[in-house]
Parts: C-alpha cells; structure tokens; sequence
C-alpha cells in the first residue's frame, strides 16, 4: 500500500476556508510558466514532497509512494530515479524531505526509517544518519556551507535538531506550543546564510532562526488575508533576499522581505493570484522556482524574472 504523504497525514483539514481572493485583492507579482514535470507509466510521479536542484541544473524530486528520488534534467527530461522500500541504509520508509550541500550531495530526510540518508548527485549511496536514538522523525534537512551540520526539523518532538554528519547530536531547540520558540509541526526548511527559516505548519506561520538557535521573527500569521496563512508548506529565499511561502491548503505561495514584511502574492498578470494545486516542497536556483504540488503529481517550473 502506498504510503500517505505528510501533506495528508498532517495537515489536511476538510473544513470551509475563504481565499484571499474572496476576502481581500492582494498585490500580485506575474511569474510565468516555464515547463512541468508529470510522471509517466515507465517513470510514475506520485505526490512529490520536496525539490532540490544541483549546480548543473539537475532537478531531483522526492517520490514518496514510491519509495524514490527522481532526477531530470535542467528541461524537465527524466534521467534516473533511485531507492526503494526497505529500513537500510539507502533505502527509504517514507521519504519527506530533500536538501543538497555545497557539493551536490543529496540528503533524504525519512521519517518513516527516521534517518536521513546521503547520496551523491548520480544516486549512490554515501552513509545514513541514524536519528532514532534520539527520538527524531525528520521531515526536512538543511545542510551548512562546510558539509559538517544538518539542520533538521522534527515532526514528533516539535523542534529542530542539529546533527553532524557523524551523528553527533550538536543542539535542539523548540517544542510543541505556540510561543515564539515553540513549534507544531516544523515542515520545510531552508538556510540562507547565518539563518534558517522554517514552516510552523499548524502554527500556521513561518519563522526565522539564526544557525545557533537564536529566535529572529515570525513571518505571517494564521489567516486568509494577505500576509497570513493556514497551512505553509514550503519556504525558499532567493538570492535577494525575499522569501517564498507555499501555502497548501489555500494553494498559493505569498513573498515576504527579508524583514518579513508582506509584498505580494504570485499572480498570472492583471492581478489574477496563480493557483496551485496543494503546493509543498519549494526551491529556488537561477531566477527559476521549482514548485512541488502534491495533489497533482507534479512539479511546475517558473521563471521570476
């Protein structure tokens, strides 16, 4: 039986909620559509949950019900996927979240194996994390610059914990409430330089840490207005400094400043809000973003030019 995604097990709620359109027009920032990634009947796409891209371009996608990464080319071609279904070392219970270090190593976040597997950009196998001991189902990992720590969020203990690539516990913080330093339910999270920034989910906001553990800010709050959110999924920062909030139950992603201060939606021109279809996973490289949309099966590719 396939598995369920963390989209689904978590934070899918069946109940009304107004869209920002309905409520208040927000300021929109047209991006336009690149290419898309859909499975095929040799090379199925099912319910992918995180995106990372490599430094040549390559684009790997976490294909959870299937147990596998897969990887295309910088147009969307498939190339090769890798994993399977098993409890070892380089293989996979339910894969979540991607991240990729300076050298294009790729480290798969498992939280059913509750261990972070690390690959290299061609999919073979280079070691494991082993974060049971500890209690940890990790959800989405970060690495820093010198390939030594992984960032990683917890979705059982409601806190990031940081790891070395030994499997040396480093530091913890967080736990399950709604005050600044608390969490329910960390998803994705991101690091840019000195700082991390990561989806609250049922807190229903993102915020920002520095790399020692250091509460910044909140960004958004719960709501359906501008500015707020029900249940973000996916954070990115682009290289400027703005950052990208995947919304996946209102199916929109929101741009903040570096400051958090609220910019705008992304829109399809003349002030139309571009839909997605539960958006998770997020990543952004090159002026392009890469959008993970769960309920679709699929990957979408923009330009933000």
């Amino acid at each position: 039986m396939k598995i369920l995604s963390y989209l689904i097990t978590v934070c899918i709620l069946s109940l009304p909620v107004a869209s920002i359109a309905e409520r208040k027009k927000p300021p929109t920032y047209k991006i336009s559509k690149l290419f898309e990634i859909k499975g095929t009947q040799d090379h199925p796409l099912d319910q992918p949950s995180d995106i990372v891209v490599s430094k040549n371009g390559t684009i790997y996608a976490v294909d959870g019900p299937n147990f596998k990464i897969s990887a295309y080319d910088q147009g969307g071609r498939f190339l090769f996927s890798f994993g399977k279904k098993g409890n070892r070392g380089g293989e996979f219970a339910a894969p979540i979240g991607i991240g990729i270090s300076s050298t294009d190593d790729l480290y798969i976040a498992d939280r059913g194996n509750q261990m972070i597997h690390i690959f290299d950009s061609r999919g073979r196998f280079k070691g494991k994390v082993d974060l049971s001991a500890h209690a940890v189902v990790p959800i989405d990992v970060a690495v820093d610059p010198t390939n030594k720590l992984l960032y990683i969020t917890d979705n059982k203990g409601h806190r990031v914990v940081v790891f070395n690539r030994s499997g040396k516990l480093v530091s913890e913080w967080g736990q399950r409430g709604e005050q600044d330093r608390d969490f329910r339910y960390p998803a994705t999270i991101w690091l840019h330089k000195d700082k991390l920034y990561i989806a609250d989910s049922l807190n229903s906001r993102a915020v920002v840490y520095r790399t020692n553990g250091r509460f910044m800010r909140q960004i958004g709050s719960w709501g359906v207005l501008p500015g707020e959110f029900f249940r973000p999924k996916g954070v990115a920062v682009a290289d400027d400094g703005k950052v990208y909030i995947a919304d996946s139950f209102i199916d929109v992603i929101e741009v903040f400043s570096e400051e958090g201060q609220f910019l705008h939606v992304l829109g399809e021109g003349r002030g139309k809000i571009r839909r997605f279809t539960a958006p998770g996973g997020i990543f952004i490289k090159n002026n392009k973003l890469y959008v993970t949309e769960m309920l679709a099966n699929k990957v979408s590719v923009y330009e933000l030019k």
